[in-house]
């Protein structure tokens, strides 16, 4: 059985990621996620995958993106932790 790794993000973190959401936008994209919580696209896809991270909304074969609500939740989630 393959090891977890274990998702740890400071409150520093977490706090650009709140700030990062108020910037009014639509929708979110994986390079978005990636810039808020200073991550790679393969952890974003990895915290997908386990659900750290609530899975995308599918626009078409290659647009993945995620509602505002979502990473509000997500992010309330993990100041709750």
């Amino acid at each position: 059985m393959a090891k977890q790794a274990k998702t740890v993000l400071s409150a520093q973190t977490i706090t650009a990621a709140q700030a990062a959401i108020y910037e009014k936008k639509a929708v979110f994209q994986s390079s978005d996620i990636m810039r808020m919580f200073g991550i790679s696209r393969a952890t974003v896809w990895r915290w997908v995958k386990n659900g750290t991270l609530p899975a995308p909304v599918k626009f078409g074969t290659r647009l993945n993106v995620w509602k505002p609500e979502q990473i509000e939740a997500f992010v309330a989630k993990l100041g709750a932790v």
